[in-house]
């Protein structure tokens, strides 16, 4: 954490622009009404000042903006191009009666035109009452590769809702990172059981003997 004599510092440093600027600024509104001629000239240093800064900064800016867009697109990809395929990408989006088929595309559009987008998973995390969110990640799911769904059975004494659908999608795919088996409550339906374990089983081929990372995103997230 910041000291309180470091935050002092920085907060002197955001002050003295702002005084010298408001210094100079204030001599050139009362020169306007003291000495109009020294207003001239104050008025003139001020353009003058703009001028050479901008004429002083603007070669870097142009070289920075140009380097950033360079390193982007070439340099740092290229860097970490070997390395990134030993670390595998699982996004987890929850979503409870979003009947919107295409909401659902465009999530898995957004993060398939990733750069990384072969070391990624798109998994929707549903409830075991949503039918229709069901029908559309299977159509997904034919249309667009690594894209799974993990559903959430009943639990007894906890409440249906985001967390605990995500806390039980992170023990499916903990299960499946470390080869242990799949935990199911005894209310599961068969189909949810059938489905989970299609994702378990993708997953632990695609997690086997890298480092995972999972994002826990929104639907309406676009990345």
């Amino acid at each position: 954490m910041e000291s309180d004599e470091y935050r002092r510092k920085r907060r002197m440093l955001y002050k003295i622009p702002f005084g010298v600027s408001a210094s100079i600024l204030g001599a050139f509104i009362a020169f306007v009404f003291i000495n109009p001629y020294a207003a001239i000239i104050v008025g003139n240093i001020i353009i003058l000042l703009v001028v050479y800064n901008s004429f002083i900064n603007l070669p870097a800016s142009i070289y920075g903006l140009r380097k950033i867009k360079r390193t982007i697109k070439e340099e740092y990809f290229e860097e970490i191009e070997d390395k990134y395929k030993n670390i595998y990408h699982i996004v987890l989006v929850p979503a409870y009666k979003e009947d919107k088929e295409e909401l659902y595309e465009k999530k898995v559009i957004s993060v398939r035109k990733s750069m990384i987008s072969d070391s990624i998973s798109v998994v929707f995390v549903l409830e075991e009452n949503d039918p229709t969110a069901h029908e559309i990640v299977t159509k997904l799911g034919k249309k667009y590769e690594n894209v799974f769904m993990i559903i959430h059975p009943p639990e007894e004494g906890i409440v249906r809702g985001k967390s605990s659908a995500m806390a039980y999608a992170g023990k499916l795919i903990g299960a499946a990172r470390y080869g242990r088996e799949p935990y199911f409550p005894e209310r599961s339906s068969i189909f949810t059981v059938e489905e989970n374990m299609k994702t378990y089983r993708a997953l632990k081929k695609l997690m086997a003997g890298k480092e995972v990372v999972i994002h826990d995103t929104d639907i309406d997230y676009w990345f």
